[in-house]
């Protein structure tokens, strides 16, 4: 999956996940473990099937080390033209 900003962009692995129930809005969920933010997963609105982004060696070592929470963030999808 790629992600793009106006300055930047990224790719990464994800792989196939189910939400509890379908959601009334797009969302971004991130990991939080002491003061730092992975993202976990995303769902499309409307969607109960999203993306989940694998936990890299990084954030599973911070993640043995603090409490782990999880933030959930209404997101806007942008429709790309032409593709």
């Amino acid at each position: 999956m790629e992600i793009t900003s106006a300055d930047d962009s990224a790719l990464l692995e994800v792989r196939d996940a189910q939400a509890k129930s379908t959601l009334a809005k797009s969302e971004l969920i991130f990991d939080n473990c002491g003061n730092r933010y992975f993202l976990a997963k995303l769902f499309d609105e409307g969607n109960p099937s999203g993306s989940e982004v694998p936990k890299s060696r990084y954030e599973k070592r911070i993640s043995q080390q603090t409490m782990e929470a999880q933030e959930h963030v209404p997101t806007h999808r942008r429709v790309q033209q032409g593709n």
